[in-house]
C-alpha cells in the first residue's frame, strides 16, 4: 500500500519526522516521531508529491524549483502547488509559467520553499 508522506511547517521550521497517511486513513507516526493530533490549526501540512528533482531530492507542496530547459520555458523558478482539477503543477505568476510537475521534474532542482525562501520565486 502506498504511503502518503507529509511535512509540517510551524511558522519557523519544518518537521520531517512526521507521519504518513495510508489510503485507508490509517496514520503512522514513526518511533520518536511527532504526533500531529490537535496541531492542524497550528501547523501548515504539506504533502510529498511522490516525485524527485533531478538530484533525487523529494519534492513537496510549497517547494520552489529552479528549472533549466523544461518544457520550452525560459529558465527560471516556480513553486509547487496542487491543482484541484488534476495533478501537481508548477507556477510563477510573475513569469507566466504554469506546467504539470510530472512533465518537468526531470529538469528541476529544489532550491528552497515558499516559507523560508520566498525571494527565490522571481
Amino acid at each position: 500500500m502506498r504511503k502518503i508522506k507529509f511535512r509540517a511547517w510551524d511558522g519557523e521550521k519544518y518537521n520531517y519526522d512526521g507521519f504518513v497517511i495510508y489510503p485507508n486513513g490509517e496514520i503512522e507516526y514513526p518511533e520518536g516521531g511527532w504526533d500531529l493530533t490537535g496541531h492542524y490549526d497550528k501547523h501548515l501540512i504539506e504533502q510529498y508529491t511522490g516525485l524527485h528533482d533531478k538530484n533525487g531530492k523529494e519534492i513537496y507542496d510549497g517547494d520552489i524549483l529552479e528549472y533549466i530547459g523544461a518544457s520550452g520555458f525560459e529558465d527560471g523558478t516556480a513553486r509547487v502547488v496542487w491543482c484541484d482539477s488534476g495533478p501537481w503543477y508548477i507556477e510563477n505568476d510573475a513569469t507566466n509559467v504554469y506546467d504539470f510537475l510530472d512533465d518537468v521534474a526531470y529538469a528541476c532542482r529544489v532550491i528552497g520553499n515558499i516559507h523560508e525562501n520566498p525571494e527565490l520565486l522571481i
